[in-house]
């Protein structure tokens, strides 16, 4: 015997309100994380690498990508293999989409290369899942 639980449509209202709410505040979020200054980019990293990262490593990886596509230019070394690093083991679709808009946006090539070597480590990952990730 199990229990019917509905909501008034009042109520049903009000979550979707709230749900909303928390989506537009994270597209915000996302928003206020590309603004931030990317000159330099050793303090953006540590930020994000270090102090965004434990509350959130999809907002962390979206400053990464930024630090990416604003210095495209950067130079193989430990701060683009830390990157790649992160962004193997913290990545998800979602950061994957998020690069995947940024890579349709763009006409830099260097931005689109470097935006493509990001995505490959993503679609590696998910392949290794049986998920495709589609380009």
């Amino acid at each position: 015997m199990g229990t019917s639980c509905k909501l008034a449509p009042a109520g049903r209202e009000q979550i979707i309100r709230k749900k909303m709410n928390i989506e537009q505040k994270y597209t915000d979020l996302i928003k206020h994380c590309e603004q931030l200054d990317y000159s330099n980019i050793e303090s953006i990293f540590e930020y994000a690498n270090n102090e965004l990262s434990k509350h959130s490593w999809e907002l962390a990886l979206v400053i990464m990508v930024n630090i990416c596509m604003k210095h495209p230019d950067l130079p193989a070394d430990e701060l683009s293999d830390h990157i790649f690093l992160v962004m193997e083991y913290e990545g998800t679709e979602t950061t994957y989409e998020y690069m995947r808009q940024k890579y349709h946006k763009t006409e830099d090539i260097a931005v689109k290369e470097i935006l493509s070597l990001l995505m490959e480590v993503l679609e590696s990952k998910y392949t290794k899942m049986r998920i495709s990730l589609k380009r």
